[in-house]
């Protein structure tokens, strides 16, 4: 493993590993100051109990090597990446494409300008993560893309592993919210088990502007799915729960209510008079067929 045992995220020769510097270690496979890349492609933390915090003042390395990050190591639950805020081009953690199979686990990221976690590479797999919340998962802390995915395949957003149908966002789980845009892709996913527009007990709203956004690249993506605790809750959000030029799958999600079924946490004026903002509590299948794009929010970039 490559031991982060700083919360300093800079890259200093100082005799320690900070996020930067194991970063680097993992993409060289060297020693980068204290962070030792020779011999894993891993990073791990050792900063504490609780979910330790790294302030990042400006932007990371780039991902450029496959690496595994898991946040819950070091007896921290989560570890938290905190942007600078404000606006500017910085990015939580960027996925260059040529890191393929990287993944990212139990990690808090909030406040930055760009994108919470930005994705080129085939193969991602993101799990138990809080994009744009708190540590708690109770107050908005935005980023302006929660996790985007252009131009790469085989992505992976949440899971089925230690998920609680109908209560809170646990295990596999991410919680998406409080973001511009929650998710937005470009390519081929399975986006499962997630909260999106939600808070972390998925009792009431902490919106996203848009919850889940697919634009004309991507050819197909299967929201939710049949296996237990595959479907997303995907409510609370501002605009639209989902939105999207192509077809895709939608099973066994619950949008536009609470987690347990039981009550509405509504998506935004603009879900209901596109149609985008249903809630499948009852059906467990549904494919959403490529409308006309009259009345919805204009795809990214136009």
């Amino acid at each position: 493993m490559i031991l982060v045992d700083t919360t300093d995220e800079a890259a200093v020769s100082d005799g320690n590993c900070s996020i930067s510097e194991a970063i680097s270690a993992a993409n060289l496979g060297a020693m980068v100051d204290n962070c030792d890349g020779t011999a894993s492609d891993a990073i791990a933390f050792d900063l504490g109990t609780g979910t330790p915090m790294i302030t990042v003042a400006g932007e990371l390395p780039e991902i450029t090597a496959p690496v595994t990050i898991l946040g819950n190591t070091g007896g921290a639950t989560r570890v938290e990446l905190r942007g600078p805020g404000g606006m500017g081009p910085e990015t939580g953690l960027f996925v260059a494409a040529t890191a393929p199979g990287t993944v990212i686990r139990k990690m808090v990221i909030n406040s930055f300008p760009n994108a919470g976690i930005s994705i080129e590479a085939a193969d991602v797999t993101v799990t138990g993560s809080f994009i744009g919340t708190n540590a708690d998962g109770t107050i908005a802390m935005y980023n302006f893309y929660g996790i985007t995915a252009d131009a790469t395949s085989g992505l992976h957003i949440g899971g089925t592993s230690g998920v609680t149908p109908g209560g809170p966002c646990t295990g596999d789980c991410n919680l998406i919210s409080g973001n511009e845009e929650g998710v937005f892709l470009g390519t081929d996913a399975v986006l499962e088990g997630n909260f999106i527009g939600t808070n972390a007990a998925g009792t009431s709203a902490l919106p996203n502007v848009a919850g889940v956004k697919l634009n004309p690249n991507q050819t197909h993506a299967l929201v939710g799915g049949t296996a237990p605790g595959a479907g997303n809750l995907i409510s609370g959000n501002s605009e639209f729960g989902i939105y999207s030029e192509q077809a895709l799958t939608i099973q066994g999600n619950r949008i536009g209510t609470n987690a347990a079924g039981t009550g509405a946490v509504p998506n935004g004026p603009q879900a209901a008079t596109t149609a985008e903002s249903f809630s499948t509590a009852a059906a467990t299948a549904l494919r959403l067929i490529p409308r006309s794009s009259a009345g919805r929010r204009p795809p990214r970039g136009t």
